[in-house]
């Protein structure tokens, strides 16, 4: 049976949101939990703050598996840990 676009309903922003969002916490992965996720038309904006550029790739893979994602936007901030110098 083929399906048409007719067929499918499009999400609410916020059903998007929550689904992405649940999809980033049901990995293993807690900096995911710490990424904050905005909706709007199919589009999803990524914030936050991770500390691998990994973990930054994989949050934006997995938003992308969601069904009704069309781009996503990606705001993250890679903040590794730093080594403290003796001279400061």
């Amino acid at each position: 049976m083929v399906r048409t676009n007719e067929e499918f309903s499009v999400p609410s922003d916020l059903d998007l949101q929550q689904r992405v969002r649940a999809f980033l916490d049901g990995h293993n992965v807690p900096a995911l939990r710490r990424v904050a996720v905005q909706a709007r038309g199919g589009t999803i904006t990524l914030h936050g703050k991770v500390s691998s550029f990994y973990e930054k790739q994989l949050s934006q893979q997995c938003s992308r598996r969601v069904l009704g994602v069309r781009q996503v936007i990606d705001e993250i901030v890679v903040k590794g840990l730093r080594s403290t110098e003796s001279g400061e």
